[in-house]
């Protein structure tokens, strides 16, 4: 059935299909309104006009549910959502993507007061080497926006080896601490105390641990006891 126009029903609408069906290229499915809304390409600006859109004024109506019931218990059988880039420009042919290369994203916007499309907070999954067949190395980035910014500065990263690097300053137990390379050391790591326990005072401590003879990056295990900053 080849419908050119608009479709409208009073009731209900039930397809049963023995076939897969199709929305042309262009065309996109809206749920829950008449019309499409903006956000932006994961740059805070530029227009994007999603072709899968579902619009709610609540949550039960603006809320997708995929679910699985099997009692086979391996990631086969559980409901999965897959974001898969391809490296050509042609659907359904196939070339490398490259280092660097955003595989996918969640990204997390809100209302300014002029339109949606401002971004809190996005994960990505990018690129993190070169791939070839049956290699795809990766990386996860997350990122959060400042008061002041529209698009997300990176915050946490975990590369494809799974080392994790904080940007900036972290939380320990509710003490600030900054994160940050020695200078002139290899492999070392330079952790400043932002705050002390127990005193409410700003004074910065920096603790340096070595490197371990014969390696070029790890470092010590150190241990502390935050109290008085005179110690």
């Amino acid at each position: 059935i080849a419908i050119a126009g608009d479709l409208t029903s009073a009731g209900g609408i039930t397809l049963t299909p023995t076939t897969d069906t199709f929305l042309s290229n262009g065309t996109g499915l809206v749920v829950g309104h008449t019309g499409q809304e903006t956000v932006s390409a994961g740059d805070g600006a530029t227009d994007m006009v999603p072709e899968v859109q579902v619009l709610g004024t609540a949550g039960a109506d603006s809320s997708i549910l995929v679910a699985a019931f099997s009692n086979t218990a391996t990631i086969a059988a559980a409901p999965t959502i897959h974001l898969v880039k391809g490296g050509h420009a042609s659907i359904g042919s196939h070339a490398v993507v490259t280092d660097d290369e955003v595989l996918g994203a969640l990204i997390f916007g809100g209302d300014d007061g002029t339109d949606l499309e401002s971004i809190g907070a996005w994960i990505k999954a990018e690129v993190d080497g070169s791939p070839g067949t049956g290699d795809l190395p990766t990386r996860i980035v997350m990122g959060t926006s400042a008061d002041g910014a529209e698009v997300p500065a990176t915050r946490l990263t975990i590369d494809s080896a799974g080392l994790v690097a904080v940007e900036g300053t972290f939380s320990i137990g509710g003490v600030a601490v900054l994160a940050q390379a020695t200078s002139g050391a290899v492999g070392a790591v330079e952790l400043a105390i932002a705050s002390e326990v127990n005193t409410g005072t700003d004074t910065t401590r920096a603790i340096t641990p070595d490197a371990f003879a014969g390696s070029s990056a790890a470092i010590r295990y150190v241990v502390l006891s935050v109290g008085d900053p005179s110690t």
